[in-house]
């Protein structure tokens, strides 16, 4: 890195952060899946959940395979990461058993 990159970095980190912008277009879908039949609102949400699972299985990897002296806010990060993953992918559960309830209940 630059000395003028490094200037500019430091000057950055000092900023408080801007709100974070969730952009995630299987929510979006989801959003609208009124829209659609039970079923395929339902397929919606499992398609999120395995990436989510997937997601999580990677990070789980990246910790694994990462060094017992990384930096402190890196693994920080990381664990934010991994609880992120561990949180959607346990609220795609919750959501697919809910709402897979109702279409047993509607039939």
């Amino acid at each position: 890195m630059t000395e003028a990159g490094r200037t500019e970095l430091l000057r950055w980190l000092e900023l408080p952060p801007k709100r974070a912008e969730l952009r995630d277009e299987s929510l979006l879908k989801l959003f609208f899946a009124d829209l659609l039949a039970v079923e395929q609102a339902i397929e919606q949400l499992r398609w999120r959940r395995l990436d989510q699972e997937g997601f999580l299985a990677f990070l789980r990897q990246v910790a694994a395979q990462s060094d017992a002296i990384s930096p402190p806010f890196v693994d920080l990060v990381l664990r934010y990461g991994i609880a992120y993953a561990e949180f959607n992918v346990a609220w795609c559960e919750e959501q697919e058993a809910s709402l897979g309830k109702g279409v047993g209940e509607a039939a």
